[in-house]
C-alpha cells in the first residue's frame, strides 16, 4: 500500500516543507487525481480493482497521520483535507444531524461520482470549520 502512496503523489506533496495556499476545489481534484492513481497502482499489485471509496480512505489516513496531526492551527491545507471516511463516521455523523448517509452511501463501493455527491453533503455539517472536523463524529 506504501508504493500507492508513493506513486500517487501524496506523499511528494505533503512532504514539501512549504505549500502555497490552495482553493478548495483545487486540492479536491488533486485529491481525485490521488486517488485514481492509487487505485490503478494497488490493482496493479494485488490483481483486482479497488473502489474510489477504499482508496480514498487510505489517501485520507496517510493524510491525516503525517500532515493534519502536526499541522499548525492556521494552515489552510490541513482545514481543507479530506477526512477518512467510513461507515463509524457515516453513522455518527447520521447521529449528530438526521442524515442517512450510512445507509445511502457505502463507503467501500464508492466510485468517484458518488465520494463526490457524499464529500459536498458532509461538507455542510461542518460548515465554515475545517473538514477534519467532521471526524469529532466518529464512534468506534
Amino acid at each position: 500500500m506504501m508504493r500507492a502512496l508513493e506513486t500517487c503523489g501524496v506523499v511528494t506533496y505533503l512532504a514539501q516543507p512549504t505549500h502555497e495556499p490552495i482553493e478548495q476545489s483545487a486540492l479536491d481534484l488533486l485529491f481525485y487525481d490521488w486517488v485514481e492513481a492509487a487505485m490503478r497502482t494497488l490493482e496493479h499489485e494485488f490483481g483486482k480493482p479497488v473502489s474510489f471509496g477504499i482508496a480514498a480512505k487510505l489517501i485520507s489516513v496517510y493524510a491525516k497521520g503525517i500532515y493534519v496531526l502536526h499541522a499548525g492551527p492556521d494552515c489552510k491545507l490541513a482545514e481543507r483535507l479530506h477526512p477518512p471516511i467510513d461507515s463509524l463516521l457515516l453513522k455518527g455523523v447520521d447521529a449528530r444531524f438526521g442524515t442517512k448517509h450510512a445507509s445511502s452511501f457505502k463507503w467501500q463501493k464508492l466510485d468517484r461520482s458518488r465520494y463526490i455527491v457524499l464529500i459536498a453533503q458532509l461538507r455542510h455539517q461542518v460548515a465554515d470549520r475545517p473538514f477534519w472536523h467532521l471526524e469529532e463524529h466518529w464512534e468506534p
